[in-house]
């Protein structure tokens, strides 16, 4: 079972990424030429990865992630946010 005091962190870190993917062109173009150098600076558990990776915001948006973030998230991406 995962550590509490790491799902706060953890959280926090998930969040930082979204947001400063929507924010730096630098980050973006790591996501996409070498998403595990990028995903490794973070402090994110095995199952934060991977819901990133597959690029799902339900999984996220139950993680608790904020909102907006993903609102944002989801534009980035080309996805609608109904």
């Amino acid at each position: 079972m995962e550590n509490p005091q790491h799902v706060g962190v953890s959280l926090h870190s998930v969040q930082k990424l979204l947001y400063q993917l929507n924010r730096d062109p630098d980050i973006r173009r790591r996501y996409d030429n070498d998403f595990n150098y990028l995903v490794e600076t973070y402090d994110l558990a095995e199952e934060e990865i991977a819901t990133i990776r597959k690029l799902n915001l339900g999984s996220l948006y139950v993680m608790a992630a904020n909102g907006q973030i993903l609102v944002h998230y989801a534009g980035l991406l080309g996805i609608a946010w109904p």
